[in-house]
């Protein structure tokens, strides 16, 4: 894909850590054309949390460049739209499969729930496919599971939370940890700063 305008493209790198990013986001990109074992073309992604991994710039920061990135068109630039656009029909080649195999497959109580999974991402095509248009989501939901784990966790072990306060005080230390390591803050790092009367606090947005 051309660009379209080479003064967005240079006030864009202009910016340091701008070019930073670019640059580990055409370094990772760059594995689309690399060939596996059996053939195809591998599909790594690019999350916020692995170029503030890859760059040591914070998650507003990152989002930032991101976004002056779009705006010059060079995240266009880096996509390969031949291959996604033969992702995306092996998808929904996929999905018509799903559907016409499990369309008469019994169940004891309602539609099969291989025909449920099938109909909802076909009806859901454009959610699992966002991450290909959008810096900002990433192509999984491990995120999510990962801030959820270890409620699971505690439950496991302890069958429950004895009162309703423990579970208050649980989920609000949590939820300020993960919040922290998702802003590139070690979590020992935002729990010193708790503990000297200085808590982390997330950017306000303007």
């Amino acid at each position: 894909m051309a660009i379209r305008d080479a003064r967005a493209v240079i006030a864009a790198l202009a910016d340091p850590e701008t070019l930073l990013v670019f640059g580990v986001i055409a370094a990772r990109t760059s594995k689309l054309r690399m060939s596996t074992s059996d053939g195809t073309r591998s599909t790594p992604y690019v999350t916020p949390y692995g170029l503030m991994r890859e760059s040591s710039l914070s998650r507003e920061v990152v989002e930032a460049a991101a976004e002056r990135l779009k705006r010059a068109g060079l995240l266009e630039v880096l996509v390969d739209a031949e291959l996604l656009t033969g992702l995306r029909r092996r998808y929904d080649q996929g999905v018509a499969v799903g559907i016409s195999t499990n369309l008469s497959r019994p169940w004891h109580k309602g539609n099969h729930p291989g025909l449920q999974l099938a109909r909802r991402l076909k009806r859901k095509a454009h959610q699992v496919w966002l991450f290909t248009t959008r810096l900002d989501v990433p192509a999984t939901n491990n995120g999510s599971e990962s801030a959820i784990r270890g409620f699971k966790l505690a439950a496991k072990v302890q069958g429950c939370w004895h009162t309703l306060t423990t579970l208050q005080r649980h989920c609000r230390i949590r939820s300020y940890l993960v919040s922290a390591r998702n802003h590139a803050r070690r979590p020992i790092d935002a729990i010193r700063d708790a503990l000297t009367a200085n808590p982390w606090m997330p950017p306000q947005s303007a």
